[in-house]
């Protein structure tokens, strides 16, 4: 069995081999490049003739192109892309256009950000665009406002302090009375400048006291209950000899007020009231002598 099995697959080969690939016995047809029977080897040529080649047309129509000979700015094959005058795919011309309002023009925006500007404008005291430091009140950058404080705290103020180290001072605070600028005179007790102190005592020696001397030249303070002119007798005369007698005359004889219809407690009420108390009774007994007539005999 096994042995008629390849008789007849030898025979198979046999008839094949004899007839052309369109089955035509001893004809001429061949398959070509393309393995196409009869062709002309044209079938499976790419763009450059090729057979069975990898290239072909890209969509800009370019034999083993990458689509970008007509490829538009946005890379789209014969896209509408085009660059606008600011070299921007599909641009308004806006990318351009510079801080002065021109497309390319030659305006730039400075550190900070003014048109043309010079760069300082933002600039601090020290020179630090948008910095922080300032000139203080006494125009010093980056100071505390005291550079210019005069002695009374003022900011540019005209306090000073004078010769006697007195701020706003007039250099008398340090002037003594002589006006000697830190001389040693002072007033004295009697404000007397330089003096000794003895110009405005009294004759007690209290300053500015109210001590006299009276007629007498006795010193007396007639508030502290002294009595001017005490050595005077009843003349006017210090230390005179002249006194009153009983009837208060002056160097009289005691007969002036005489009346010895009179008691003698009468007349002693008159001249001598420091001899009765308050309520007029008398601080004293004495006997009359009727018989001299005179109020010495009391």
């Amino acid at each position: 069995m096994l042995v008629t099995t390849l008789a007849v697959l030898l025979g198979m080969a046999a008839l094949a081999a004899a007839q052309d690939c369109q089955g035509v016995m001893g004809g001429s047809a061949t398959y070509d490049v393309c393995d196409v029977c009869g062709g002309f080897g044209d079938s499976c040529i790419d763009c450059f003739g090729v057979p069975n080649g990898p290239n072909e047309y890209d969509e800009c129509d370019v034999c083993g192109g990458d689509n970008s000979a007509c490829a538009d700015c946005a890379g789209v094959p014969n896209g509408a892309g085009v660059y606008d005058q600011c070299d921007v795919c599909n641009g308004d011309n806006t990318a351009c256009i510079t801080c002065d309002g021109l497309l390319n023009g030659p305006g730039r925006y400075d550190i900070c950000d003014v048109c043309n500007g010079d760069g300082l404008s933002c600039r601090d005291c020290e020179g630090i665009p948008f910095g922080t430091a300032e000139y203080d009140v006494c125009d010093v950058c980056n100071g505390d406002g005291t550079a210019c404080l005069d002695c009374a705290g003022v900011a540019n103020g005209v306090a000073v302090y004078d010769a006697c180290d007195e701020c706003g001072g007039d250099d008398s605070s340090c002037t003594d009375c002589a006006g000697v600028l830190l001389g040693s005179s002072v007033y004295d007790i009697c404000d007397v400048c330089n003096g000794d102190g003895t110009s405005c005592l009294d004759c007690k020696g209290v300053p500015f006291g109210r001590a006299f001397y009276d007629d007498c030249d006795v010193c007396v303070n007639v508030q502290d209950g002294d009595i001017a002119n005490l050595l005077q007798d009843c003349e006017g005369v210090c230390n005179g000899p002249a006194e009153l007698d009983d009837c208060g005359v002056c160097n009289g004889d005691s007969t002036s007020c005489l009346d010895c219809s009179n008691n003698c407690f009468n007349l002693a009420r008159c001249f001598f009231p420091n001899l009765f108390d308050k309520n007029g009774q008398a601080l004293f007994s004495f006997a009359e002598k009727k018989s001299q007539k005179s109020c010495r005999n009391c």
